[in-house]
């Protein structure tokens, strides 16, 4: 027999791991995926099964062992991998306790196992250091080899970073890693060593502290095996233990699987040693792993420590590789702001792809984390710009050459201008010393060298946000120097201002309101003063409306709606000055557009819908003027796109879907149109995702519930990707966050609680810390308090009741706060009267009635008090509607019919009045006559309901739900309600002894709706009552028609033998023969054809 070949080991091994859990799943899979060698595989499996080395639903081997290894006794299994297994096992000779590993009996099948224990047992027991877990003895008995260590109780950083993951890591302290660390040991019986306090060394400082406290002992050790020639070859977060007292191990010197292992996922993806392995080892190249793998394999970990991810990780084992090999991770600092630039350098060096250039040893590593800790200079240096353009041309070479020119503007630019910052700093100081004598010069010097740079040159750059700050503050520094010498200059004071402005700009665009209201406020105060001296230049007047615009675009943000109002309505002032006193400019024509444009949108914030959509739409005549402009530039459209985006969003929640199509259409080509000039532009890649999420929202309105995930999936997934080259601007994260809440709100009604509570979460996270960050900003809390009570009821969905109390009472804590800042706030109002109302329906689950229904009350309050106020708001008289039905409904619940009925009553007038304002909105209608109905299911409750009554209102809500069907044939809500409305009139034409129009109702169920089981079955029913109510020929066609359906209801799936036999609304057809024929044959036919 020839040797076996190598990948029939690696594939025996898998299927030998997976047996346990899959059983001959495992083994059918295997040869599925390997169809060459599934006659070898079943042979071996064969093999191995006979000789009892596999158990199905235990861990292999286990039943064959003894409970004794040598002068051992076994206790309990307390780990195990694809080659060894660990039990905590007894010495009695020396009344101790050892880790026992022995190798599992099946891993014996496959050559040179035993070997290989036997050498790595030997090269782990040369080896005494505190960071290494020490070898006792090394044995075997009944031809199984054992090994005996010492027995350390513990976390793995694997461990670790699973308990913690999902939390940003840059929130994290020490103390979470050692919370981490207990609470793996929880669920073991036996005493811990003892564990520091919380503020005690090794877990004191942040988190970035602890980590690099942490992997710099298990560096050490490294070194001290290294030196003694055994290199691991298998470092991971799961082969390094921190014990509560916070001492470091490293574990598993090569003893963790059997050689050639591959460990996979059930879906493919590779796990366990893959992304941990340096390049070299990748690529097979023998002669060069050695110490310095270990080094990377270190450096990987210490990654995914302090970032929670791993630096590379795909689908696919392929991907993964090719991923180390290109060796391009995402920026640790990216993943974790906390992280010092230090740190990051340190653990790049760790992971050179070229073992030349990582650091020698594990001791220069350890050296070096030490360096940090202590605040010292580091030894390792990041690669330079020509190395880095070096290994981009070597990934890709024909790429390199086409883009040569690109790669000088995208890559280069940004590094060689925060070099030459300095550089041209030292000239404008040296012009400076000049500037008496020459004063026009010094002033050129800063507009040309930092003033430009920062607004022109970096500001399509991405990550470059803190770089042009800091531009522009050395360009405010001289501009004040010079303020001292000519402070009546109008032509300094105009520079200034405009440095000001643009800081503002940018401080406004990374989130910091104070920093850009500061710096708007220092830009206006020196523009009123040239406004006074030089009131008829243009150039003064329109930075001074750029100002204005600016700050009022700003304070409409943090929710000071008449501040916002008045910068802009100035703004607009100036720039229509401008314009009739400079023929129609362009550019002025463009910027009282958009002073326009922001106008509406407060307008709209107050409720003045008709007001803000004809603003709207000057602003957006102003904004198009701009594109027949000769210098009209790839911005304008982008931000015509944007403004068209907003307005399609007002004519969407104003039921003008077709109109809202429209401007979405216009939005989206003219964003097309700018991104074909800019196709990797960040800020128009931003705005497509904006875009995206409206669209998705329009299409939910519709009903296309598949179209509205492909969309909110689309902007979440161009969000992502720009929120990693602006990572300092906080606007690209609450967009993010807004669309992972439309996804969720959307995967929540199609009955997928897990996938949206995930997504809910993160956005959570998110948004604490925004609002943590920018507590002055009214909107960012108020996204929060939104945030928290979505996540509540998503909560309740899931019966984690407790969890979901407690958190939308922070919610409405958070909208109350919010109300006693901002008391005209109407978005603010609103949700304030949400959270109340869903509290209530929170707390009648958990069986408070009394304070639910208080709950539901206050709600409505806010609600009724906020439509007097604002009478024709369509969302305040739906959410008015809302808080009215919700209140009935949780009446209705315990009872309290005669209460209820008014609520009923009110929230039916609400909606109907809606639907009669905005035929264009069938939900309108729709959900009017959903209030009806549930009036109607209350009278029913009643022990002798008004017959009448409740026809005149099953006919109502039919009525009111066949118009919403005309509008949205497809949509599926509308189509389960007018099935329900036919039912109910059907039901209460026969209380009211109007069989034959119930009979006729009835007949027309079957082809009316999409379960037709259901349907069929249902209408079978209503034609019994009438039978029974008939007489004659009438009561025979009917319980014909009656039997008839039936038969085609069981055809359809309907349970006939279960439901016949025992179904009182179908008493009257007992005594007719084809119904005793169809219970015979459902009888004989249990199972449904």
């Amino acid at each position: 027999m020839g040797e076996t070949p190598p990948l029939l080991h690696v594939v025996l091994a898998e299927c030998l791991e997976r047996y346990e859990h899959e059983g001959e799943a495992a083994i059918e899979r295997a040869c599925a995926a390997h169809p060459e060698l599934a006659e070898d595989i079943r042979r071996r499996a064969a093999a191995l099964l006979e000789l009892g080395l596999l158990v199905e639903g235990a861990p292999a081997g286990d039943e064959a062992l003894p409970r004794q290894m040598g002068e051992f006794r076994l206790l309990r299994r307390i780990g195990g991998g694809g080659m060894g297994m660990v039990y905590l096992a007894e010495q009695p000779r020396l009344g101790r306790r050892v880790a026992l590993k022995l190798v599992r009996p099946e891993q014996l099948f496959f050559p040179g196992a035993r070997a290989r224990f036997e050498r790595e047992a030997m090269a782990a027991a040369r080896l005494q250091h505190p960071g290494i877990v020490a070898v006792h003895a090394v044995g075997e008995q009944d031809g199984i080899p054992y090994l005996a260590m010492e027995w350390v109780r513990g976390a793995t950083l694997a461990q670790v970073i699973q308990a913690l993951s999902g939390r940003p890591p840059q929130q994290l302290t020490g103390a979470d890693l050692r919370l981490a660390v207990l609470h793996e040991l929880r669920a073991e019986e036996e005493p811990a060593e003892a564990a520091p306090e919380d503020d005690s060394l090794p877990f004191r400082g942040s988190w970035e502290e602890v980590c690099l406290r942490l992997v710099r002992e298990a560096a050490e050790a490294l070194d001290h095996a290294h030196r003694r020639g055994v290199v691991h070859r298998d470092i991971k977060p799961s082969n390094i233990m921190v014990t509560p007292a916070g001492r470091v191990l490293i574990l598993d010197f090569g003893l963790a699987q059997a050689e050639g292992v591959t460990r996979l996922t059930r879906s493919g993806s590779q796990l366990g040693s893959l992304p941990y392995m340096a390049p070299e080892q990748l690529r097979g190249e023998s002669t060069r792993v050695g110490a310095r793998s270990d080094v990377y394999a270190l450096g990987v970990s210490l990654y995914e420590l302090l970032a929670l991810d791993l630096p590379y990780l795909a689908e696919t084992t392929g991907r993964t590789r090719e991923l180390i090999l290109e060796a391009r991770p995402l920026a640790l600092r990216a993943r974790n702001p906390a992280v010092s630039w230090e740190t990051e350098t340190v653990c790049l060096a760790a992971m050179e792809a070229d073992p030349e250039r990582r650091y020698a040893s594990a001791a220069d590593f350890a050296r070096d984390l030490g360096n940090v800790l202590e605040r010292r200079p580091i030894a390792a240096r990041r690669p330079g710009l020509l190395r880095r353009a070096r290994r981009w041309t070597q990934r890709r070479p024909a790429a390199a050459v086409a883009l040569g020119m690109g790669l000088a503007a995208t890559v280069v630019v940004p590094t060689l201008l925060a070099v030459q910052q300095g550089a041209a700093r030292a000239q404008i100081s040296a012009q400076y010393q000049r500037a008496e004598a020459n004063f026009d010069t010094a002033l050129a010097a800063v507009d040309r060298m930092l003033t430009r740079v920062a607004a022109e040159r970096l500001v399509r750059t991405p990550q470059t946000e803190g770089l042009r700050r800091a531009v522009l503050q050395d360009a405010l520094d001289f501009y004040r120097g010079f303020l001292q010498q000519k402070g009546d200059d109008p032509r300094l004071q105009y520079e200034t201002a405009r440095a000001w402005r643009r800081v503002g700009d940018i401080s406004a665009l990374q989130g910091d309101v104070g920093a850009a209201t500061d710096a708007y406020r220092q830009a206006l105060a020196l523009g009123q003063r040239w406004e006074q001296s030089a009131p008829d230049q243009p150039g003064l007047l329109e930075e001074l409306g750029l100002t204005r615009l600016g700050l009022g675009r700003l304070l409409g943000t943090a929710g000071d709606y008449e501040a916002a109002a008045a910068e802009l309505a100035a703004a607009l002032e100036i720039f229509a000055r401008l314009s009739r006193q400079h023929g129609q400019q362009p550019e002025h024509v463009f910027q009282r557009g958009r002073a326009r444009c922001g106008l509406a949108v407060l307008q709209w914030n107050r409720g003045e819908l008709e007001t803000a959509l004809d603003a709207f739409e000057g602003g957006l005549a102003d904004l198009h003027a701009r594109l027949a402009a000769p210098e009209s530039d790839p911005w304008d459209r982008a931000e015509l796109a944007e403004q068209t985006a907003k307005y399609g969003n007002m004519l969407s929640v104003a039921g003008r879907h077709e109109h809202a199509q429209q401007a979405f259409q216009s939005a989206w080509e003219l964003l097309e149109a700018a991104l074909d000039a800019w196709p990797e532009d960040p800020v128009l890649l931003r705005q497509r995702g904006r875009l995206a999420r409206s669209r998705a929202g329009l299409e939910e309105r519709r009903g296309d519930a598949a179209a509205a995930e492909a969309s909110y999936r689309e902007a979440i997934a161009l969000q992502e990707r720009v929120a990693v080259e602006l990572p300092s601007e906080t606007e690209v994260r609450l967009e993010l966050s807004a669309s992972c809440q439309g996804l969720a709100a959307l995967l929540r009604r199609q009955r997928r609680p897990e996938e949206a509570e995930a997504l809910l979460r993160l956005s959570l996270e998110a948004l604490q810390r925004i609002a943590a960050l920018a507590p002055a900003v009214v909107d960012y809390r108020r996204n929060l308090a939104t945030a928290l009570s979505e996540h509540a009821q998503l909560l309740g969905d899931l019966r984690r009741l407790a969890d979901a109390l407690e958190q939308q009472q922070e919610s409405l804590r958070l909208f109350r706060e919010l109300a006693d800042e901002v008391p005209g706030h109407a978005e603010i109002r609103k949700g304030l009267g949400r959270s109340q109302r869903r509290l209530g329906y929170l707390l009648a689950d958990a069986g408070r009635f009394d304070e639910a229904v208080d709950a539901a009350r206050a709600a409505l309050a806010v609600h009724e008090s906020m439509l007097a106020e604002l009478p024709d708001v369509p969302a305040l008289q739906s959410e008015c509607a809302d808080s009215a039905e919700g209140c009935a409904n949780l009446l209705l619940r315990w009872g309290r019919l005669d209460e209820a009925v008014p609520l009923y009553r009110r929230a039916i007038e609400l909606r109907e009045t809606l639907a009669a304002q905005h035929p264009e909105r069938p939900e309108f209608a729709s959900l009017a006559g959903h209030a009806a109905f549930n009036l109607a299911q209350l009278e029913l409750e009643r022990p002798e309901p008004a017959p009448e009554t409740l026809v005149a209102l099953a006919q109502r809500d039919l009525e009111l739900q066949e118009q919403a069907l005309r509008a949205s044939p497809e949509h599926p809500v509308f189509r389960e309600r007018a099935r329900a409305a036919r039912q109910l009139l059907a039901r209460s034409l026969i209380r009211a002894g109007r069989w034959e129009e119930a009979a006729a109702l009835a007949g027309a169920l079957p082809e009316f709706a999409q379960q037709r089981a259901d349907n069929c079955r249902y209408a079978a029913g209503i034609l019994a009552s009438c039978a029974g109510l008939a007489s004659g020929e009438a009561a025979e066609q009917f319980g014909a028609l009656a039997v008839a359906l039936l038969a085609e209801a069981w055809e359809a799936g309907y349970p006939a033998a279960e439901d016949l036999p025992g179904a009182r609304d179908l008493d009257p057809l007992r005594a007719r023969a084809d119904f005793q024929g169809l219970l015979e044959q459902a009888a004989a036919t249990p199972e449904s054809p």
